[in-house]
């Protein structure tokens, strides 16, 4: 296997080549984008991240970081769940608040303990992280979590087969030992979430007797409609091959059977009417807030329908950023009755200074401007995050004005991170017309990895970058290969165990 810090390929070689043969190559890329169910967002993948993060010392790092964090998380939940004093200690939104302690409840009366709870609350879990440092010490630090893990996943998946049409990649992938690019992410989701189906052996029964297919859905709030179901169906052969139903549904379309079962009348994807056994929590809950009258049917009987929602309803505060901030800028002694001295230390070395905006950290926040990004608390797809380096004097003064009044639990700070730049080379394929192409130049960019953590257990990550400071998929930036960790032992896979 060669040795991976040194890059296969570059961005200048691939243009050069491209120049020669007409573009052919990224003329293949385009037609192939235009077929797939992915709604593809953005663009191209990076060239130099590839092999830096497929180094094994970085693999290393993201998979103590997946361990550790996972580990953090469920120790925190148990302790969320068993003590309200504890809970207290958490500067949440009183609505959302309301609704963890309804949801805690209803869990522990039908016999779930606190690990349990915990554990089904972080099944799938997402870290967001930036790298930086040289190529022989890779640091890695955390911005936020995710309690979704198939955010990215579709859109680099295909990323990955499109990358696989030039064959400067296929080079890179064949002597690397890169299996089907992200294939094995999907396919450890699907084990996982099947796997948790099947253990809920109460309600897989209660199907069979019924005389028909345990049917699981994915319960999804999406204002895009059908486009995000299309990427969501891939997920179909998995648990058809089961002798599983499947189906997508919108949150908003749901009905309340005399089962106790909820269905959908009009499914995104899949049979309509069908009473649904498991029901993957696909949702936001900001999103949930925004659309409440809508979403009325599952927010009234979350609690006591009979359909399996996983992950529990715990996830909502996961997803919240404002539960990363408590848990980094608590007192030790308050965060000591969760977590040991060892995960204190390992928290604060891999996540930066991160807490809730109020008058107390106002004069931090304008003395050390351009060292700190403000985000909301609650919002994704870097919807209202500001970079105080990005914007003058007094807009950022207005924005702490702004989040300090809208409550302690509306807005996050966070120390920034240095991102090493990276070199791309942006490829729309909505830009392209009939024997046009667009100027392809190399580009700097900043990248953010996302590391999959499933069942606790480190199984992959995927890249996205973009020119400015925010990074998110929902605004134009780059998609790129998703690679997963398939060794034991601590070592790479050059049989194809692990791919990208």
């Amino acid at each position: 296997m060669s040795d991976l810090r040194t890059p296969i390929w570059n961005p200048q070689e691939f243009l050069s080549a491209e120049r020669a043969h007409g573009f052919s190559g990224v003329g293949d890329v385009v037609s192939f984008y235009r077929t797939i169910p992915a709604r593809h967002k953005g663009d191209f993948a990076p060239f130099s991240l590839l092999p830096v993060i497929y180094d094994g010392s970085a693999v290393e790092r993201m998979n103590g970081i997946s361990v550790g964090l996972s580990g953090i998380v469920g120790k925190v939940l148990e302790r969320f769940v068993i003590s309200s004093g504890f809970r207290s200690l958490f500067r949440l939104q009183p609505e959302l608040l309301s609704f963890l302690d309804d949801a805690i409840e209803s869990l522990v009366r039908v016999g779930r303990s606190p690990s349990d709870i915990a554990d089904d609350a972080k099944a799938f879990l997402r870290f967001d992280a930036v790298l930086g440092g040289t190529s022989e010490s890779k640091a890695i630090g955390v911005c936020e979590m995710n309690s979704n893990a198939l955010g990215g996943l579709a859109e680099s998946y295909f990323t990955g087969k499109a990358l696989r049409r030039f064959s400067q990649f296929d080079r890179f992938a064949e002597s690397s030992g890169l299996a089907d690019l992200g294939a094995e992410i999907y396919d450890r989701w699907a084990s996982a979430a099947i796997a948790r189906c099947k253990s809920a052996e109460d309600v897989w029964n209660r199907a069979l007797s019924s005389g028909r297919k345990p049917h699981f859905s994915f319960v999804v709030l999406f204002d895009s409609g059908n486009s995000d179901a299309e990427e969501l169906a891939w997920f179909e052969r998995f648990f058809s091959a089961e002798g599983m139903e499947f189906s997508v549904v919108d949150a908003r379309q749901l009905e309340i059977g005399s089962d106790g079962c909820l269905r959908s009348r009009n499914p995104l994807y899949g049979a309509s009417g069908i009473p649904i056994d498991f029901a993957f929590n696909y949702l936001i809950w900001s999103d949930l807030v925004r659309h409440r009258d809508d979403c009325s049917v599952f927010l009234g009987n979350v609690f006591s329908m009979k359909t399996d929602l996983f992950p529990n309803p715990l996830c909502y505060l996961i997803q919240d950023k404002s539960f990363l901030a408590s848990i980094r800028s608590m007192r030790e002694d308050d965060v000591s009755q969760a977590l040991s001295k060892a995960d204190i230390s390992f928290l604060k070395e891999i996540v930066p200074d991160t807490f809730l905006v109020s008058d107390e950290n106002r004069f931090v926040l304008s003395r050390h401007k351009d060292s700190y990004v403000i985000k909301p608390s609650s919002l994704y797809g870097g919807s209202g995050v500001l970079f105080g380096a990005d914007v003058i004097r007094e807009e950022w003064e207005g924005l702490i004005s702004a989040a300090c009044s809208a409550g302690s639990a509306e807005y996050v700070a966070q120390r920034r991170m240095r991102c090493d730049k990276i070199d791309i080379i942006p490829i729309r394929a909505e830009n392209f017309k009939s024997g046009e192409f667009p100027m392809l130049e190399i580009t700097k960019a900043n990248s953010v990895i996302g590391i999959f953590s499933i069942g606790s257990d480190f199984s992959g990550a995927y890249v996205r970058a973009g020119i400015s400071n925010v990074v998110s998929g929902a605004d134009s930036a780059c998609a790129c290969a998703a690679f997963a960790w398939g060794c034991d032992g601590g070592c790479l896979d050059s049989s194809g165990g692990g791919g990208l």
